[in-house]
C-alpha cells in the first residue's frame, strides 16, 4: 500500500503539481501576448506594430520551453498546430507593417490573432482544469490509503493481541501440565526410595533379632 502511495505521489500528484506550473506559465504567456496585441491596436505611442517583434519572439522561445516538459508533451500536437498558426498570422502581420501596412496589420490582429490566442487561453484553461480534477482524485486515493492502512494495523495489533494470548494459555497450560508431571515423578522417586529403604532394613532387623 505505501509503495502504491509512494507511485501515486511521484507519477501522479507531482507530476500534475509540475503540468500545473508549465501551463500557468503559458497561460500567463498568453496573457502576455494578449496585452501585446492590446497596444499593438491602440499604438498610442506610435511605435507601430514592428515594435512588438522581440515580444512574440520572447514568448515564442518561452512557450516551446514549456511544451517540451513532462506529459504537456502529450498535449504538444494540438497545442503546436495552433502555436503554429498564431505565429503565420503574427509573421504575416509584421510583413505588413514592415512594407507600411499598418491598417492591414491591425486588422489582422483584431480579426485573426486575438480569436487565436482566445482560443489557445481556453484550451489550456481545459487543461489546467482536467489536471486539478486528475490530482483531486489522486488525493482522494491517497486517503483511502491511509484509511485502509490504519485499518490494518489496528486488525494486525490485534491479531498479534489474540496470538500472544494464545501463546500465553497453551504456555501456562503446558508449564501446568509439567508441573503436574515433576510432582507426580517426585512422588514416585519418594515412595520408590522409601521401599528400598525398608526393604534395606528388614533383612538387618531380621539380623539383629
Amino acid at each position: 500500500q505505501f509503495d502504491g502511495l509512494r507511485r501515486l505521489q511521484t507519477e501522479t500528484i507531482d507530476e500534475n503539481r509540475r503540468e500545473s506550473l508549465q501551463l500557468l506559465r503559458i497561460q500567463n504567456d498568453l496573457n502576455a501576448l494578449a496585452v501585446a496585441m492590446r497596444d499593438m491596436i491602440e499604438d498610442r505611442d506610435h511605435y507601430g506594430i514592428g515594435a512588438w517583434r522581440g515580444e512574440f519572439r520572447r514568448v515564442r522561445t518561452d512557450f516551446s520551453d514549456a511544451l517540451s516538459k513532462g506529459r504537456i508533451a502529450a498535449q504538444r500536437q494540438f497545442l503546436d498546430e495552433s502555436l503554429q498558426q498564431l505565429w503565420r498570422t503574427a509573421d504575416q502581420a509584421f510583413a505588413l507593417a514592415d512594407n507600411g501596412e499598418e491598417d492591414r496589420a491591425r486588422r489582422i490582429v483584431v480579426d485573426s490573432m486575438q480569436a487565436q490566442v482566445a482560443s489557445l487561453s481556453s484550451a489550456v484553461a481545459r487543461l489546467l482544469v482536467a489536471n486539478n480534477e486528475a490530482e483531486e482524485q489522486a488525493a482522494a486515493k491517497v486517503r483511502d490509503i491511509y484509511t485502509q492502512s490504519e485499518r490494518n494495523t489496528y486488525f494486525f495489533a490485534l491479531a498479534m493481541l489474540a496470538s500472544i494470548a494464545a501463546i500465553e494459555f497453551t504456555a501456562a497450560h503446558y508449564n501446568r501440565r509439567l508441573i503436574d508431571r515433576i510432582t507426580a515423578l517426585s512422588d514416585q522417586r519418594s515412595t520408590l526410595a522409601q521401599r528400598l529403604i525398608e526393604e534395606e532394613l528388614c533383612p538387618l532387623g531380621r539380623a539383629l533379632q
